[in-house]
């Protein structure tokens, strides 16, 4: 079993900081970009719904019929290692 994982919110975090001048709209796509190539899934993790990305991402994946995993806490990954194993 190999999972691994693409987060979004670190490959881009602070980006402002680091001088780019992209708009956000950027990063939203870039990420999109990312998923289009590489998902087979999406993990949301808890608090999700507070992140623009976050649900872009989860959108996506319901639009394409990727499976979401939702786990509650880190050692909530049961779902995920069973679909792996498969």
């Amino acid at each position: 079993m190999l999972v691994c994982c693409f987060c979004a919110h670190t490959h881009t975090s602070f980006h402002h900081e680091k001088g780019s001048k992209a708009p956000d709209q950027f990063y939203y796509d870039l990420d999109l970009t990312f998923l289009r190539r590489v998902a087979d899934a999406v993990l949301a993790m808890p608090g999700w719904e507070k992140s623009r990305g976050a649900k872009n991402e989860v959108g996506w994946a319901k639009v394409n019929n990727l499976p979401i995993f939702y786990p509650q806490s880190p050692d909530d990954l049961s779902g995920v290692v069973n679909w792996a194993n498969k």
